[in-house]
């Protein structure tokens, strides 16, 4: 499920501004370039899970930046747990870089929106190739949370 406007807007725009000052961590291999910012109990973490109405514990919260490359790149393709989890990926900022669920749902980054999908479900993302970078608040929560969003 998508949700559109899922903070305050000043919230939203404060977030990107806080998300551009971490000190990033770089992953690396001869494809793929990350780079992770992990972010234990954040209190925007917990106010994007509020919300959506979500009351199920907070598993991992993390952000990822992806940086522009030349070509069509794809992440790996994963999920992010093998205990039973969904994944809420809320997008910062507009831009190319989609997520793909192996479903095969494709979902653009639109600032201030969520994507909320059973974390059974393999996914993954395509760099950006017009814009410089792609930056995702990645929040694991446990269980299914299908019967309590709204």
């Amino acid at each position: 499920m998508i949700y559109t406007n899922v903070l305050p807007q000043v919230q939203s725009d404060e977030l990107l501004k806080k998300a551009m000052q971490f000190d990033w961590k770089f992953h690396h291999d001869n494809i793929y370039q990350k780079l992770e910012h992990r972010y234990h109990n954040s209190a925007d973490a917990r106010d994007i899970v509020k919300a959506l109405k979500i009351d199920n514990e907070i598993l991992r919260v993390k952000f990822n930046l992806c940086l522009r490359r030349d070509k069509y790149i794809e992440s790996w393709h994963h999920v992010d747990s093998v205990k039973p989890h969904t994944v809420i990926l809320y997008y910062l900022h507009d831009t190319d870089g989609d997520t793909i669920l192996k479903t095969g749902e494709k979902i653009t980054p639109v600032k201030n929106t969520a994507l909320v999908f059973d974390g059974s479900i393999e996914h993954w993302h395509i760099y950006p190739q017009e814009n410089d970078y792609r930056i995702t608040l990645n929040i694991d929560v446990e269980g299914s949370c299908w019967g309590d969003i709204h």
